[in-house]
């Protein structure tokens, strides 16, 4: 009968120590998510009116104050993605992603060298326009335990329209605002105009009156073929230390 008791009591507390430790394990991966985030979204230390966001090894900097925005982090199994929205609201002002280092190079050694694409994705107009430019950018990373560097130039850099229509880009132009590497800190010119017709913004469901309104300079009349253009100048802020 001692034999018994002694059984139960002894199941009971190992039952009781699992319990805890699992409880304890699940809070602490909460903490973890919760201090992650915090930790990846800091005021700008030069600027305290833009934002540094980090993505992987790379950190971007959004030109809008932190008080201002919220900053949703997608971890992907290829890549990391920020979107920036208003604060408070679903309106997406601008994203950000940069492409993970490959798992065969991870596994390999403490330090990697890769090639990462990275992208910005930002709003043309005011703060009701529908219409985003996409930035790319392939980046030459080398990184290791709490360190990174970009190693040289980007290999190249292009510009896309976003899916929302099939308007064009004109006048793109893009530039490195950095001249010495390797660098933990570089910076991108991003140039070009958008044109939008008035068949293609038919299709968008897009008025001549909305296109005005948001900012694009308007030619013709809403009777006649318009067209509706507007320059954008953008820089895309990256490095690899706070």
């Amino acid at each position: 009968m001692k034999k018994t008791i002694v059984l139960m009591l002894l199941s009971l507390f190992v039952l009781g120590t699992y319990q805890s430790n699992v409880f304890a394990e699940e809070n602490n991966e909460t903490k973890v998510e919760n201090i992650g985030i915090d930790n990846n979204v800091r005021k700008n230390i030069s600027d305290n009116s833009m934002t540094d966001i980090k993505l992987n090894n790379l950190i971007i900097t959004s030109e809008h104050p932190l008080e201002t925005i919220d900053v949703e982090l997608v971890d992907t199994e290829n890549k990391v993605i920020a979107n920036v929205y208003s604060k408070g609201t679903s309106d997406l002002i601008e994203s950000f992603s940069e492409e993970k280092a490959p798992n065969n190079l991870l596994q390999r050694a403490a330090t990697s060298t890769y090639n990462s694409t990275v992208s910005a994705r930002y709003r043309v107009g005011s703060s009701s326009s529908s219409i985003y430019v996409i930035a790319y950018a392939n980046v030459n990373i080398s990184a290791g335990t709490g360190w990174a560097q970009i190693n040289k130039k980007p290999s190249s850099i292009w510009q896309s329209p976003d899916s929302s229509g099939n308007w064009v880009l004109k006048n793109k132009n893009q530039s490195v605002r950095t001249t010495t590497f390797p660098t933990t800190n570089m910076g991108l010119n991003i140039q070009g105009l958008v044109e939008i017709s008035k068949s293609v913004s038919s299709s968008m469901g897009l008025s001549f009156k909305f296109l005005n309104d948001v900012g694009f300079d308007m030619s013709g009349t809403v009777s006649s073929n318009w067209y509706a253009r507007k320059n954008y100048n953008s820089t895309v802020y990256i490095k690899t230390m706070w």
